[in-house]
């Protein structure tokens, strides 16, 4: 009896921990020209926004809009699939499937592959400016790569390779100052991503990270744990620990903060949380039970992409 008693506890304190005040959000779906996996979203302004996906070992698929996301046309670019698209400056990049790197030349109007040493999977890629780009990838939760470019249109200058964590996601937080992020790991750099020193943060398989200002960012994963830091990413605490077993399992996929205290973060099953306080509490947003990727949001406007084609447009 005294068994059943603690298991009936600790049911009613799950429930309990899993329920989460509800958002009030006005959200509609676009019509989408494609069936694909979606695996990233960008807007560089209200009007003009890019997407990208596909299917492993088929072919990758590239999204444009210009009115707003009102519409969205689709080109198939690549045979494998895109996992991040990045704008800034003019320049038009892709990471995807078997270390390969697409730059869009403007002069030609066309796709300029570059082939990573090693031909692991790029899940993210980070720009500064001319002479600082990083590309991260890996596979089998033990392999990792992260890559330095000085130039858009050459080979990396400097790889990082022979990591045994898989890398997910990167930012940079200033000119010479990044975070990388993956399996059981965070790295930062002091050097523009040439050089990376490992955190001591364990015990998650970190997807997505996100610096709302140079000192603040946020990181979150495969088991739903979310961590911060205050002091640009050399100590991080808990917000959320979720390999305790009164926690529910949530996948995070992406997260994004438009302030130091307003974020977002969406995943598996339609979870879509928003926060006002810096991540102490979550609100969420009921969606469709279709896997969420990822989000960006511009001028209050924001887009969420994820399986099956999904686009999903928003006003917060």
């Amino acid at each position: 009896m005294k068994w059943q008693f603690v298991i009936i506890l600790l049911v009613i304190l799950v429930f309990s921990a899993c329920k989460k005040e509800e958002y009030t959000l006005i959200w509609s779906e676009a019509d989408s020209p494609t069936d694909v996996r979606l695996t990233d979203v960008v807007f560089t302004d209200a009007m003009n926004g890019f997407a990208c996906g596909g299917t492993r070992w088929r072919r990758g698929e590239f999204l444009q809009t210009n009115d707003g996301g009102t519409t969205w046309t689709s080109d198939s670019i690549y045979h494998n699939i895109l996992n991040e698209v990045s704008i800034k400056d003019d320049n038009l990049m892709l990471a995807g499937y078997l270390g390969s790197l697409l730059q869009y030349e403007q002069n030609t109007m066309s796709w300029n592959l570059v082939q990573m040493p090693e031909e692991v999977e790029l899940h993210s890629i980070a720009y500064y400016d001319q002479n600082n780009f990083i590309a991260v990838g890996g596979g089998s939760f033990d392999i990792g790569v992260i890559y330095h470019f000085n130039n858009l249109n050459s080979p990396p200058d400097t790889s990082f390779t022979g990591i045994n964590h898989e890398i997910q996601d990167v930012c940079y937080l200033a000119a010479d100052e990044a975070i990388a992020v993956g399996y059981g790991a965070v790295y930062k750099s002091y050097d523009s991503g040439k050089t990376w020193e490992a955190k001591p943060v364990q015990g998650e398989f970190f997807l997505t990270v996100n610096f709302p200002s140079p000192t603040i960012g946020y990181a979150a994963g495969f088991t739903g744990t979310i961590i911060k830091t205050t002091d640009g990413g050399e100590t991080w605490k808990k917000l959320r620990n979720g390999n305790r077993l009164t926690t529910k399992r949530e996948i995070f996929r992406d997260i994004l903060f438009t302030t130091v205290d307003k974020g977002y973060l969406v995943g598996d099953d339609g979870v879509f949380w928003i926060t006002d306080d810096g991540g102490k509490t979550w609100k969420t947003v009921d969606m469709p039970e279709v896997r969420l990727n990822a989000i960006s949001i511009e001028d209050g406007t924001g887009f969420i992409v994820g399986d099956e084609g999904r686009i999903f447009k928003f006003e917060d």
